[in-house]
């Protein structure tokens, strides 16, 4: 006997993407803006398989409208992960816990 998955098919419940999305660009320690600053921002969720690197301008699972654009190793390290994109997957998910 096989198990059925119960939970709805949908794009907004199985795939789901993460990128670091800049804020702006930090000075590095001699005070240029140019060259080796890290970049503040955020990690955030988008709905859908992957970016396609055309869409520049799309909304993260927490509704924020944000452009996108290549990142770096450095910016997944060092930018936080989006509490509420979190909380909505899991909200739409099902799995949210009281």
């Amino acid at each position: 006997m096989s198990m059925v998955d119960s939970r709805p098919h949908s794009p907004h419940v199985d795939r789901v993407f993460w990128m670091p999305v800049p804020d702006q660009q930090v000075p590095a320690s001699d005070g240029t803006v140019e060259g080796a600053g890290v970049r503040a921002g955020t990690r955030h969720a988008f709905w859908g398989r992957r970016w396609d690197g055309q869409e520049a301008e799309v909304r993260t699972v927490c509704g924020v409208v944000v452009n996108l654009d290549e990142s770096s190793p450095l910016d997944w390290i060092t930018m936080p992960e989006c509490g509420p994109c979190r909380t909505e997957i899991l909200r739409v998910r099902g799995e949210m816990r009281s």
